[in-house]
Parts: structure tokens; sequence; C-alpha cells
């Protein structure tokens, strides 16, 4: 973890450690356009296709493994800027699928049946992000927290504040803290 930290070793598709060489670039993902991506490194930009990002997101730092002619291809990431990705449910030839809701249509979300058995068409899930990268843009998922549906009170509110990487509970503490709050006004 403190070599990763340090910027010096990163975990590539293959599950396994890389040495960053002079070679790779290493910087926030941005995008660019539409469809592009891109990391800016000095005063310079490269950019990355939709399907060589390999399951990273924008503001995730990245290793870019230079391809040809300004174009380059995640190679790892560093850091998620979001540990979560906030999905929701919908029914795609009669199964029940996983969709970002922040529209980053390039990743693709693989879960067992079981998973999402317990949902219905229009609900919001939470999952996990792992810091680890995907040559098939393909992020398997091994569980979800519901959030609640696009019908409900607030949701779009409490999606965005997890995409964001907001805590939506109140700590222990703060919790705590409310109930010594007298519950009358003094003289």
């Amino acid at each position: 973890n403190s070599l990763i930290k340090e910027r010096k070793i990163f975990l590539n598709s293959r599950n396994k450690y890389s040495i960053i060489t002079k070679e790779h670039i290493i910087g926030r993902l941005e995008s660019c356009s539409k469809d592009l991506k891109s990391v800016k490194y000095g005063r310079d930009k490269i950019k990355i296709k939709p399907e060589d990002t390999h399951t990273a997101i924008v503001n995730d730092l990245v290793v870019i493994e230079p391809k040809y002619a300004g174009y380059g291809e995640v190679v790892g990431i560093l850091n998620r800027k979001n540990k979560k990705l906030v999905c929701e449910v919908i029914v795609r030839n009669n199964k029940l699928k996983l969709v970002p809701f922040n529209g980053n249509k390039e990743i693709h979300l693989i879960c067992e049946k079981e998973i999402l058995k317990n949902l219905i068409e229009g609900d919001r899930v939470s999952i996990a992000l792992e810091e680890k990268v995907d040559n098939d843009n393909v992020i398997s998922v091994n569980n979800v927290e519901k959030i609640g549906h696009t019908n409900d009170e607030m949701n779009d509110e409490i999606a965005i504040a997890i995409s964001k990487d907001f805590e939506i509970e109140f700590s222990e503490e703060s919790l705590k803290e409310v109930e010594l709050i007298p519950e009358t006004v003094r003289e």
C-alpha cells in the first residue's frame, strides 16, 4: 500500500503488481469530450478512448501507458476519487440489469441473479469499487446497498451525494451528541 501511495507500483488487470516506469503517465482522469477521456501531464494532454479506460472513472488517479499519437490506455488505478458507484436497476430483455447512475456507458456491470432478487426496476443501489482495472471494462458486483427507488423523495440528492463520496449516515458520535440536546427551552 505504501508503494502504491508513493506511486512506485500499481495493480494491473491480471491482479498482479507492476512497477511504474518513466514511460508511464500518472494523472487524474478527466472528461475530454462526449466519449473521450484525458489525463493532463505538464503542459500536454493524453487522450483515452472509452474502450481503453478499463473501469477507471473520471477523477480517478490513474496510470497511463502511451499507445500512439497522443492516445493512451489506463493500465492501473492508484486511487479512486469515489469509493462507491451508484447504479439504477433497469429491465433489458426481460432481465434486471444494473447501469451506472452517472452515465458511464463504457463500464459494464455483471452480477449474479441472487444479488438482484430483492430489487425491482427503478431501484437505486450503490456498489463498492475496487482500485483495479479490467481490460474488458467489466466490474463484477458482489454486493449492493439499496439506496431507494427513483420515485422516492430525495432519492436523486442521496444518489448524487453517494456518487460524490459524501457520507449520508450520521456517525455514532453525532447521534449521541443529539441525544444530549435538551428538548425544552429553559426560561
